[in-house]
């Protein structure tokens, strides 16, 4: 396991901070399915580069989103639209 904080970067625009999600039916969990293609993105940003963080988050799964249990894309998504609201 690992936590990870996703920087939050100034004129962000993307409320899911660079991150691609998509539910795995096996294990009824979400998981990054990729980071999007901006170099600026929040998600480039947590391990310094895109292509590090790619490497690193590329098929990780997402239990917590600030601390709240998710098991889907929907309830991931919603968190992280809450976060990129306050």
């Amino acid at each position: 396991k690992e936590t990870i904080q996703v920087p939050v970067l100034e004129g962000n625009s993307d409320s899911l901070f660079g991150l691609q999600l998509q539910d795995d039916d096996l294990y009824g969990r979400t998981y990054i399915k990729k980071l999007s293609a901006a170099k600026n993105s929040s998600a480039a940003k947590i391990f310094g580069n895109i292509k590090r963080s790619r490497n690193k988050l590329r098929g990780a799964f997402i239990t917590h989103v600030n601390g709240v249990p998710v098991f889907s894309t929907t309830q991931a998504t919603e968190q992280l639209t809450l976060l990129f609201d306050q």
